[in-house]
């Protein structure tokens, strides 16, 4: 009756994710409008814009934070844009790193991009993903860094239905990332280091 319950919770959670992430990062003046869906804001209605990498290192500088990002990437696949939510007078959560072959910009997850959403890390235990099914990432020390979803349900993807989806968490940090082969996303997940 526990592990129902905590599978309903978990599921719910995940919609509550999406839905929450998808309210804050849906782009309706997007180039690309495959999948959108017109009732949900765009995340440049609640301040979220394309930042460059010196504003990146400031909003990180300001904060004290230490990002880690990954050192291997697939195949021709470069950074593209980095998202973040401008208040105004200083930036703020989520951020959101998008990598691509073709300097794709958009930050909706798709099939054929490397998406990485960093927020404050959520006060649901990892372990409590991994009695629901989920798969444990652990680091080269065999400490728990975080979880595998090999199947996540992914509204704004094109040709599939689900993308493999890790919850990362790191000195406080959450960091949510999707792409379309899990194994490759364990080589890039293993391979994030502290940016300098």
């Amino acid at each position: 009756m526990r592990k129902v319950f905590l599978i309903a919770v978990l599921i719910v959670s995940i919609i509550i994710l999406i839905n929450v992430t998808s309210y804050l990062i849906s782009n309706n003046s997007c180039c690309c409008s495959i999948n959108h869906t017109k009732d949900i804001p765009s995340f440049k209605t609640v301040g979220g814009r394309i930042i460059s990498y010196h504003e990146f290192k400031e909003f990180i500088a300001s904060r004290k934070l230490e990002i880690y990002l990954p050192t291997c990437l697939p195949d021709k696949y470069s950074l593209s844009a980095i998202w973040a939510r401008d208040k105004g007078d200083n930036l703020d959560f989520p951020l959101i790193i998008l990598y691509s072959k073709n300097n794709v910009t958009d930050y909706k997850a798709r099939e054929d991009t490397l998406i990485i959403e960093i927020t404050p890390s959520s006060p649901a235990p990892l372990e409590q993903y991994i009695e629901n099914g989920a798969k444990p990432i652990y680091n080269k020390n065999g400490s728990l860094l975080g979880v595998l979803f090999e199947k996540a349900y992914c509204p704004t993807c094109i040709s599939q239905k689900t993308l493999p989806l890790a919850i990362v968490r790191i000195n406080g940090l959450e960091y949510l990332i999707s792409f379309r082969d899990p194994n490759t996303l364990i080589m890039i997940i293993n391979s994030m280091k502290q940016l300098s």
